[in-house]
């Protein structure tokens, strides 16, 4: 066998050996299973950062503790109003609170 021949030989091996691993790339993608979307989460507005802080303001004010031991914990969006769960130094209080900051309940819950 001369020179060339080997080459040739060589070059075909190596175009059969990748042949070989992309179809075994191909039938190996072909069992995985198919992505699932993601499952959809029920979404809500949150209140913005400044109303959730005079909350907490305001509890901290009328509970008579320090304001840095009053934490909104979460919050909710019903219309042009938000409600603010909110920790009051251990204790868990409601604030309801309209979009221009007035607070119109407070209640320990």
């Amino acid at each position: 066998m001369n020179h060339g021949t080997r080459l040739s030989i060589a070059r075909c091996s190596a175009v059969a050996a990748v042949a070989v691993l992309a179809q075994g790339c191909a039938s190996q993608s072909a069992q995985l299973p198919e992505p699932q979307p993601p499952e959809l989460r029920q979404t809500s507005q949150t209140a913005p950062a400044d109303l959730q802080l005079a909350c907490a303001a305001e509890a901290a004010r009328v509970y008579q503790v320090a304001s840095e031991r009053v934490l909104p914990i979460s919050s909710s969006s019903q219309g042009s109003t938000y409600t603010v769960v909110l920790n009051a130094d251990g204790a868990e209080a409601v604030c309801t609170i309209d979009e221009e900051g007035t607070v119109l309940s407070l209640v320990r819950a």
